[in-house]
This record gives C-alpha cells, sequence and structure tokens, in this order.
C-alpha cells in the first residue's frame, strides 16, 4: 500500500511514518521499481505499537528496542526485563492517569 494509505488507515500523519522510516523504527517498506514505497498491511499494526509507546513517553531508543523484540519469534532473559521494565512503566502510567480521571470527577461533583 502507498504512504497515503498507511497514513489514513493508522491515523499517522506521512510526515511522522517518514520520521519513523529515518529513525529505524518502522519496518518492511518495501520499494517499488520506481522508487515508491510499498508497505504491508502489517505497518498499520507497527505504527500503532509506536504511537502506544510515545503515548507513554517511551524514548525513540527504547521504542525501537521494543517494536525490534515485537518482531522476535523467542526472547531472551534480558529482553524479558527489559519489557517487565516497560511494563511497569506503562502501568505506572495508568496509575496516573487514573488518578489524574479521579480527581476530574471529584472537581465535577463538587462544582455540580
Amino acid at each position: 500500500m502507498k504512504i497515503g494509505t498507511l497514513a489514513k488507515l493508522s491515523g499517522v500523519p506521512i510526515e511522522t511514518i517518514q520520521y519513523y522510516e529515518r529513525a529505524g523504527l518502522l519496518s518492511n517498506e518495501v520499494r517499488t521499481g520506481s522508487g515508491r514505497r510499498d508497505y504491508q498491511t502489517k505497518a498499520v499494526a507497527q505504527l500503532h505499537f509506536l504511537q502506544q509507546c510515545k503515548a507513554v513517553g517511551l524514548s525513540v531508543e527504547e521504542t525501537k528496542l521494543l517494536a525490534e523484540m515485537n518482531l522476535q519469534s523467542d526472547l531472551n532473559d534480558s529482553q524479558r526485563r527489559t519489557i517487565r521494565s516497560k511494563l511497569d512503566v506503562v502501568r505506572n502510567r495508568l496509575l496516573d492517569l487514573s488518578a489524574l480521571e479521579q480527581r476530574l470527577l471529584d472537581m465535577l461533583e463538587q462544582r455540580a
């Protein structure tokens, strides 16, 4: 699929897709004979994963490492520790968001 189609399906702007390519975060892109990008369907899922990593504040380096691990069939102990560490980051972010949600709900109830 062309980059415009990928952008529409994933909800990620073309410029961001191109940035992810340059940063080595997006794989499986093939060039046609005319030099145009031709993306596989799984690129949509890859972009969603990258956007999720970005949303929780992971760095480009952390995201790249996780994206590479996501494509592997097996993980070693070090990789598993890394993933557990990032899982802790995500869980802490969820706790923070839950606390903010409650605070906002309290504000609405107090001013009803």
